[in-house]
C-alpha cells in the first residue's frame, strides 16, 4: 500500500473512529438518563431517531473523500503538472479538508443532543445563565433549530454523494440535464451552517459572556473557510484563474482543517482520560 493509500485509509478511519465515539457517547447518555437535566419525552425521541439516521448517512459520506481529492487533483493540471510531490501535498489537503467536514457532524451529534438537556461542557453553569436570560435563549434556541435543520439537509446531500451512480449522471446527459453535484450542494449547505453555528456562538457570548471558548469559534470559522472551499472545487473546473486561486488557498484550507480535526481529537481525548480517571477513582473506593 502506498503512502497515499494509507492516508486516505487512515482519514477514513478517523473519521468512523470519531462516529463511533459520538455515538456511544449520545447512546450512553440516553441509556443512563439524566433527572435533573432538562428533559421532554417527544424530543428525546426526536433526537433518537436523528442520532440513528445520521449515523448512517455520516458513515455513507466517507466515499465523498476520492471524489473530492480527485476533483482537485483535476483542477490543478488547468495550471500545469505539478511534480509528484506536490500532488501529493495537494492529495493530502484535500483529503484534511473532506474529513474535517465529515468528522465534524459526529460531533454536532453529541452537541445538539447535550444543549438540548442544556449542558454545555465547555461552559458548566450554561444551564443557570441561559435561563436567567430567557430572551438571549429563545434565540440560542432558534438558531440552534435551524443549524439542526442544516445539518440534516447536509447529510442527505452526504448520503446522496455516496450513493450517486455513473447510470443516473448518464441519464441526466440524455435527457439534456446536468448531472447533480451533490459535494458542491454540501458545500453551499454548508456554508450556511457555519455561518447560523457562528451566530450562534456569538448568541451564547451574550448568555455566557467571558466563560463562551474562542476556540469554538475559530472551529466555527475554519469550518466557514473550508465550506467555501468545498463548495468551489468540489466539481472540475474549466477555467485557469479559478485553478490558480486553488494552489494559493488549498495551504490555508488544509491549515483550517488540521486544526478542526484536532479540536475533534483532543474532545475525545479529554473524555476518555476523564472517563479513565473516574473509573480508577471507582476502583480505588
Amino acid at each position: 500500500m502506498s503512502f497515499l493509500q494509507l492516508t486516505i485509509y487512515t482519514l477514513k478511519c478517523v473519521c468512523y473512529l470519531t462516529l463511533a465515539f459520538y455515538f456511544i457517547k449520545v447512546m450512553a447518555f440516553l441509556l443512563r438518563g439524566h433527572p435533573a437535566a432538562r428533559s421532554h419525552r417527544l424530543r428525546e425521541a426526536m433526537a433518537t431517531a436523528y442520532t440513528l439516521v445520521a449515523v448512517v448517512l455520516i458513515s455513507l459520506s466517507t466515499e465523498a473523500i476520492l471524489p473530492f481529492i480527485q476533483n482537485v487533483l483535476e483542477t490543478v493540471d488547468l495550471v500545469h503538472t505539478p511534480p509528484t510531490y506536490m500532488r501529493i501535498s495537494l492529495a493530502l489537503c484535500a483529503g484534511l479538508v473532506c474529513t474535517a467536514f465529515i468528522c465534524n457532524f459526529s460531533r454536532s451529534l453529541w452537541t445538539l443532543k447535550s444543549l438540548d438537556h442544556g449542558i454545555f461542557e465547555p461552559v458548566p453553569e450554561w444551564a443557570d445563565l441561559s435561563e436567567s436570560r430567557p430572551r438571549q435563549l429563545r434565540l440560542e434556541f432558534a438558531v440552534r433549530t435551524i443549524a439542526a435543520l442544516l445539518f440534516i439537509a447536509l447529510e442527505f446531500d452526504l448520503k446522496k454523494i455516496a450513493t450517486a451512480s455513473l447510470t443516473e449522471d448518464v441519464i441526466d446527459l440524455a435527457r439534456g440535464g446536468t448531472p447533480q453535484n451533490y459535494l458542491s450542494q454540501a458545500g453551499g449547505r454548508g456554508l450556511l451552517l457555519y455561518f447560523f453555528l457562528v451566530v450562534w456562538w456569538l448568541v451564547g457570548l451574550a448568555i455566557a459572556k467571558k466563560q463562551m471558548p474562542k476556540k469554538l469559534l475559530w472551529f466555527y470559522l475554519a469550518g466557514l473557510f473550508n465550506s467555501f472551499f468545498v463548495f468551489l472545487y468540489s466539481s472540475r473546473t474549466t477555467n485557469t484563474d479559478h485553478a490558480m486561486l486553488l494552489l494559493l488557498i488549498v495551504a490555508v484550507a488544509a491549515i483550517g482543517a488540521l486544526y478542526m480535526i484536532l479540536y475533534v481529537l483532543s474532545d475525545i481525548a479529554k473524555t476518555v482520560v476523564h472517563s479513565l480517571n473516574r473509573w480508577r477513582l471507582n476502583q480505588n473506593a
